[in-house]
């Protein structure tokens, strides 16, 4: 008896491995052969009714966040974004461009706690259309020339060694392989201290957070910034975001001042892990499937996974 293969399966696997490629790789720093060309220019009216340019922060860095506040994963960016202009202060103008709202939707949400960097309404997705957002959180990171050097993900790493002075590398002849934070290098070495990341355990119960109020949830973590700031520490995630930890990059010989933090418990080092997409297009066989037209196009696919965007128009139909 003869045996009849189903195709459709192993086509079935092949394109949903390229969906998540494509949403994935897209997040990833974006690599250029030649420098990029200075950012497209826009004027939106921010909440507090002041219109706010691109223009007015030539010779300044500026980051840019396209997001919404129904996104979460936006919203837990918004937390770091606060925790960034707290730190950085005027060395970096941040803009939240909340993509499709209007300003009487983000009034509703935000409320009284207005965040101390620009809120700016693209109810018309006018500003996203010209940097080319197609998902949502993207950041956008101007150098103070204008120039976009690094548009995708939120990585808060990426941004806070772009704004040590960091730029990145353009060889007179490309390397194809060269991975995305390789591109990277350092423009002024002694801006950059070198430090390593501890996760500190707080002496209280993992659920405790959330028993506060806003106003003194926004008091515990103005005083957790204030206490890393006098150990010669940099919160990386504060008060509330991680249970009853929080989390900081101090220098190694300034460790034991963790001690000295509120409420200390314990702490242990935060090891970092680099695992960039941008290099794994041969590990699942994009290649073969872009070489040999392998689209997918008539095999419908069932997605259970929030991470892809469904609205996609490769999706649609």
């Amino acid at each position: 008896m003869a045996v009849r293969h189903n195709k459709t399966f192993p086509r079935l696997i092949v394109l949903l491995m390229l969906l998540l490629f494509f949403s994935s790789a897209s997040y990833g720093l974006s690599l250029a052969d030649t420098p990029p060309r200075p950012g497209p220019g826009f004027s939106l009216a921010a909440l507090n009714g002041e219109t706010v340019s691109l223009s007015m922060f030539e010779g300044q860095d500026t980051l840019l966040l396209f997001g919404t506040t129904w996104c979460p994963h936006c919203e837990s960016v918004l937390m770091v974004l606060e925790d960034i202009h707290n730190s950085a202060g005027e060395q970096v103008n941040i803009l939240f461009i909340a993509v499709g709202q209007d300003a009487e939707q983000l009034n509703d949400f935000f409320g009284d706690e207005i965040p101390p960097y620009n809120v700016l309404p693209d109810p018309n997705h006018l500003v996203s259309r010209l940097y080319n957002i197609k998902r949502v959180p993207t950041c956008a990171f101007i150098d103070e020339n204008g120039r976009p050097q690094y548009i995708g993900r939120f990585n808060e790493e990426i941004v806070w060694r772009l704004l040590s002075g960091e730029r990145l590398v353009y060889p007179e002849t490309p390397y194809r392989n060269l991975q995305a934070s390789d591109r990277l290098t350092q423009r002024d070495s002694a801006a950059l201290k070198k430090t390593k990341r501890f996760i500190v355990e707080l002496d209280e119960e993992p659920e405790f957070w959330k028993k506060l109020s806003k106003t003194a949830l926004k008091s515990r973590r103005a005083q957790f910034r204030k206490a890393a700031r006098r150990i010669d520490g940099r919160m990386i995630h504060n008060y509330g975001r991680w249970k009853n930890n929080i989390v900081l990059e101090i220098p190694p010989a300034k460790v034991e001042k963790l001690k000295e933090l509120p409420r200390f418990r314990s702490y242990r080092e935060d090891r970092r892990v680099h695992a960039l997409l941008e290099d794994s297009a041969y590990q699942i066989r994009a290649d073969y499937s872009w070489d040999n037209a392998i689209t997918g196009q008539g095999v419908k696919v069932c997605v259970v996974d929030t991470g892809i965007d469904y609205t996609h128009p490769d999706l649609q139909n």
